[in-house]
C-alpha cells in the first residue's frame, strides 16, 4: 500500500542532452518495479524518445498523452496511464505538441503549476483508494524531463518531491549543473520548499580515467553525499541496444545473457533509501559501479 502522500514524484532532469536521462528513467522504473513498488513513468519531453521506446513508435496527434492531462479537464494522470507491456510500470506518453506547451496553456495564469495540480489530484485519488487500470497504486512517479530549461522543466520541478540528475563526467556537462540547481531553488521558493536533490548520477563515461577522476572529485566536493558515485551507470552495449528494439532493459539483457541491468538495481535501492526511506531487504545483491568502471 502506498503512503498517504504517495507517489513520490522524482524528476529526471538535466538541461544538457545526451547524458542518459531517458535510459536512466527506464532502467530505474524497471528496477523499482522489481523491488515491489508501483511506478508511473511520464514522458515530459516533446522529442518523445521515451514514448518511442515504450510503444515502438511515436504517438499520433490524436492519441491521448501528457498534454491532454495538462490542458483538459477530461483526462487525469490516473485515467491516462497505460501499462507499459514488458517494462513493469505504467506509462504516459508525449508528442511533439509538448513543444507548444506555453501556447497550449497560454490562458492558464498558473501554468507553471499545471503538473503540480495533476499530481495533487492523483495523490488525493490514491489516498481515497483508487488505482490505475492496471491495478497499480503508485509509490513512485518518474518524470523524464526535456534537455532544456523552460516551462516543462519548471512545471516538473514544481510538481516534484525530488530531482535526480544524470550527468556525464565531462567538464562542459557539469558546468551547466548550477543553472539546474538554481531552478530547483526557484521551485523551493514557489512552494516546493521540501523538494530535494536526491542525487547526481554519473551515467556515460567516455573520457580517460584521470579526467574522469578529476571531474568526479569536483562533483564530490560540490554535492557531497548527493553525488551518487557508487551508483554510476557505465557505458554498456546491451543497455543501449534495448532502446533500439523497443524492449525493456531487463528483458533484452536477459535474452542476451547479460546482467548489465543490475547497475539500475543498485541505483534503485539507493533512491528508495534516500526518498521514501525503506530498503527491500530481499533484493538481490548488485554490483557497484567500480566493478564495471569504463575508461
Amino acid at each position: 500500500m502506498p503512503a498517504s502522500d504517495a507517489p513520490y514524484v522524482l524528476s529526471i532532469a538535466n538541461q544538457k542532452g545526451g547524458v542518459g536521462k531517458t535510459t536512466l528513467t527506464v532502467g530505474l522504473g524497471e528496477s523499482l518495479s522489481r523491488l515491489g513498488y508501483d511506478v508511473l513513468v511520464i514522458d515530459y519531453d516533446g522529442q518523445a524518445n521515451l514514448t518511442g521506446w515504450v510503444y515502438g513508435q511515436k504517438l499520433e496527434a490524436d492519441d491521448v498523452n501528457i498534454l491532454d492531462v495538462l490542458a483538459s479537464d477530461d483526462w487525469t494522470l490516473l485515467n491516462t496511464a497505460d501499462e507499459a507491456e514488458g517494462f513493469g510500470f505504467d506509462f504516459i506518453g508525449s508528442t511533439e505538441e509538448l513543444f507548444d506547451l506555453e501556447v497550449k496553456l497560454s490562458n492558464d495564469n498558473y501554468r507553471v503549476f499545471a503538473l503540480r495540480r495533476a499530481v495533487s489530484e492523483l495523490k488525493t485519488k490514491l489516498a481515497e483508494g483508487s488505482q490505475s487500470a492496471s491495478g497499480r497504486r503508485y509509490d513512485f512517479c518518474l518524470v523524464d524531463c526535456p534537455p532544456a530549461l523552460g516551462l516543462a522543466v519548471t512545471q516538473a520541478l514544481n510538481a516534484s518531491d525530488g530531482v535526480l540528475v544524470p550527468t556525464i563526467l565531462e567538464k562542459m556537462a557539469i558546468e551547466g549543473l548550477k543553472m539546474l540547481t538554481d531552478e530547483i531553488d526557484q521551485a523551493r521558493m514557489n512552494g516546493r520548499a521540501d523538494v530535494e536533490l536526491v542525487g547526481v548520477v554519473p551515467t556515460i563515461v567516455h573520457v580517460v580515467r584521470s579526467q574522469t577522476q578529476s571531474i568526479a572529485g569536483v562533483l564530490r566536493e560540490r554535492f557531497g553525499e548527493a553525488f551518487l558515485e557508487e551508483e554510476q551507470v557505465p557505458v554498456r552495449t546491451k543497455i543501449s541496444e534495448a532502446s533500439a528494439v523497443s524492449q525493456s532493459i531487463r528483458e533484452y539483457c536477459e535474452r542476451q545473457d547479460s546482467s548489465e541491468y543490475e547497475y539500475f538495481d543498485a541505483l534503485a535501492q539507493r533512491v528508495v533509501c534516500k526518498t521514501i526511506g525503506i530498503q527491500d531487504s530481499n533484493a538481490e545483491p548488485v554490483p557497484t559501479s567500480r566493478d564495471g568502471f569504463v575508461v
